[in-house]
């Protein structure tokens, strides 16, 4: 039979109690940290409403801790690259965003792009993708109060 001494006994028994206590403090961690993957999806969720972009698809929601965390993987995903396809889709949304082509034309000249390689397709993307990431930066002041927000309930 073996027989422990007092000291080994409540030696042993702190040790479990320590244990016991970092096991409840990580998974409370993980906890914390799956509620709050939670809330950034859903908030970015009714974010993609307003914007013609598959945030969720663009981004890791673990690497995101503000505005320009989301802003740098949805460009490095090329999440504001717009494709219209088709004469008729092309030429409707420029009828309806830029009727003079002045807007278009100058994006493409500003990519380089000369006269013989761009059509109403080529246009129209170009325009719809930068709409797409001036409408994605209008929400930049929204997107940075709820990470503080968020922040902020971490802490209490």
């Amino acid at each position: 039979m073996l027989m422990l001494n007092t000291n080994q006994f409540l030696t042993t028994e702190l040790q479990t109690k320590n244990y016991l206590k970092q096991t409840k403090m990580k998974t409370y961690a993980k906890t914390l940290e799956t509620m709050r993957k939670e809330k950034i999806k859903k908030f970015l969720s009714e974010l993609e409403t307003e914007t013609e972009i598959d945030i969720l698809d663009c981004i890791d929601v673990e690497n995101v801790n503000d505005y320009s965390d989301i802003y740098d993987q949805i460009e490095e995903n090329g999440g504001f690259d717009i494709d219209i396809i088709y004469y008729a889709n092309a030429m409707k949304y420029l009828s309806e965003h830029d009727i003079s082509l002045r807007e278009s034309m100058s994006i493409a000249s500003s990519m380089g792009l000369e006269c013989f390689n761009i059509n109403s397709e080529v246009l129209a993307s170009l325009l719809a993708s930068q709409q797409a990431e001036e409408d994605f930066q209008e929400l930049e002041s929204e997107i940075d109060d709820f990470f503080m927000e968020l922040d902020k309930d971490q802490i209490l």
